[in-house]
Formats: structure tokens, C-alpha cells, sequence
């Protein structure tokens, strides 16, 4: 027999994916997550984040902590201290139609943590699919990473609602980018951004505007900025109402 017959290559392929108000993905595809702002508050025992399967196959879930880079709000990167949270269990089986919750504790020192403003950290799950030994043609694996991101809230900001924070929202334009100033203690996140009425990219809209400071957008157009749309989304990660910037 074939070697290449009588073995399961797997070809991993990390994706890594941060969701904030997809409903249609929730709906329709393979896994379903909690959706919801991922909040830890200051003195909380723990929280927790839910994952469906909603395939016909078992996954090994992988979870872990790690920090995030806020001037992409995609890409990940490496320290030599961990986050000051732990996500547990770190490797769990779930089978098809199984629901399961993972628990976030904090294990850092608060008095080490900014007091007037949030924090925030990604928590990590990588989807491992299970595989048939009795399948004798290459197997292509895909490996997800579903990331969401945890923010840590200081007692002294524990009242704060985002549709009061977003009211300290402003934008400023620079060529062919816009900046998003926010004057608030806590972290906006966009549902979406439209610039001359077009949607900005989805790996823009990534990136959150942290407390008391700026974030830049990018508009590849090659035209004047004339109007500037956004939604901010709520605890819930569903949109509040639009709001709209005219530029003459």
C-alpha cells in the first residue's frame, strides 16, 4: 500500500477570527458563542465564556490567555509575564451538539492594573477536529482560533454604560485615514464605520479605541472624505443607534 494512502496527513491552518456582533455567524455556522462584551470586573470571582458544536464531530478545544496588540486589534503577541487571567479548562473534548463553559480568573495583582481606565486581553480557543483512522486519503485539518477579547473594569468605573461613554467619541480626518478620539475610561468597539457610505475593512474594524486615546482607521478610496458614519456596540455587542459626521 501506498505511505501516502495509509496515512492521515493533517495540513494545519491557524484562522484567526474576532467576532463582535455577527449574529448571522452565530446562527449559522458550526460553533456558537456567547455574545456578549466579555466584562471582568474588579473583585469578580470569575467569568465565563460558552462555546456550541454544532457539527457532526468532536473538537479539542485548546484555551489560553494572551496579550493583544491594540494598534492592529488583531494580531497577538508575546511577553515573558503571563496575562494577569487564566482560562481553564486548558484542553477540553466536546463532542457534537455539546454546549460548554469556560471559566476566566483573575490571578494578577489589581494594584498592578491601571485604576481610572480598562484593560484588555485575549482569550484564546483553538479548535482542534477530530480526525478518522480509518480514512485512507489526505485529510486537510483547519485549525481555528476563535479570539474574544476580556476586559478588565476597576471598581472606580463599575457604574459606566457604553452608550454614556460614546457620547466622548469624536472623529478627526487625515488624509486618507479617519481618527476616532476617545475621551472615555473604557474600551468602543464599532459595529461598523462607513466613510462616504462605504463599509471600512473588517480587519479596520478590528481595532478598538482604547481609553483616553486614539485609533486609526484607513480609507482606501481615493477620494475626498465628505461623511463619516459609525455604530458603537453596546454590553450586549449589539449596535446602537448610527451617528453621523459631515465634513465641507
Amino acid at each position: 500500500m501506498n505511505i501516502l494512502n495509509s496515512r492521515i496527513f493533517s495540513i494545519v491552518i491557524l484562522i484567526l477570527g474576532f467576532f463582535y456582533c455577527q449574529l448571522a455567524w452565530s446562527a449559522n455556522n458550526a460553533f456558537e458563542f456567547s455574545l456578549q462584551r466579555m466584562t471582568y470586573n474588579e473583585g469578580s470571582k470569575s467569568i465565563s465564556i460558552g462555546l456550541r458544536n454544532n457539527e457532526k464531530k468532536a473538537y479539542l478545544v485548546q484555551a489560553s490567555m494572551r496579550w493583544l496588540d491594540e494598534s492592529t486589534g488583531l494580531q497577538l503577541i508575546d511577553k515573558k509575564e503571563n496575562p494577569p487571567f487564566i482560562l481553564t479548562p486548558l484542553l477540553q473534548k466536546i463532542e457534537p451538539e455539546e454546549y460548554y463553559e469556560w471559566v476566566i480568573k483573575f490571578t494578577g495583582s489589581e494594584s498592578a492594573l491601571s485604576t481610572d481606565r480598562e484593560s484588555v486581553y485575549i482569550s484564546q480557543f483553538r479548535l482542534i477536529p477530530s480526525t478518522s483512522e480509518e480514512t485512507p486519503n489526505v485529510q486537510m485539518n483547519f485549525i481555528r482560533a476563535l479570539n474574544f477579547k476580556v476586559y478588565y473594569r476597576p471598581k472606580s468605573l463599575e457604574g459606566i454604560k457604553i452608550k454614556d461613554a460614546e457620547k466622548k467619541l469624536s472623529f478627526s480626518i487625515d488624509g486618507n485615514k479617519i481618527i476616532a478620539k476617545n475621551d472615555s475610561p473604557i474600551y468602543l468597539a464599532f459595529n461598523t464605520i462607513k466613510i462616504n457610505g462605504k463599509e471600512i475593512e473588517l480587519q479596520e474594524l478590528s481595532k478598538n479605541v482604547p481609553p483616553f486615546g486614539t485609533q486609526e482607521y484607513l480609507f482606501l478610496n481615493k477620494e475626498n472624505i465628505t461623511s463619516i458614519h459609525w455604530q458603537v456596540l453596546d454590553e450586549f455587542m449589539f449596535p446602537l443607534d448610527e451617528k453621523i459626521k459631515t465634513v465641507n
